[in-house]
């Protein structure tokens, strides 16, 4: 996975990140979002998970870290438009 690719995961779940944002938890069966969440932030910032073997504990910190990059994706990110005649 690239970079661009990452980022672009984390921007397909942004409706999970406004959840999470409200409510403050991981909705009920998203388990496999949290582990595309994961897998993308690894190649983003794979410090974060320096000496870290198991990231149960850190859950909250990772969404959060991983919506900031998401946010700054989107904010440096130049606007795609379609223009239907």
């Amino acid at each position: 996975m690239t970079i661009t690719e990452a980022y672009e995961v984390l921007v397909k779940h942004t409706q999970f990140f406004e959840i999470y944002a409200v409510n403050l938890y991981v909705p009920r069966a998203m388990e496999g979002t949290v582990n595309e969440i994961t897998e993308a932030y690894k190649v983003i910032n794979p410090e974060f998970f320096n000496g870290r073997t198991n990231c149960t504990s850190c859950g909250g910190l990772l969404i959060v870290e991983s919506n900031r990059a998401r946010l700054d994706y989107l904010k440096n990110t130049p606007k795609k438009y379609n223009f239907n005649d």
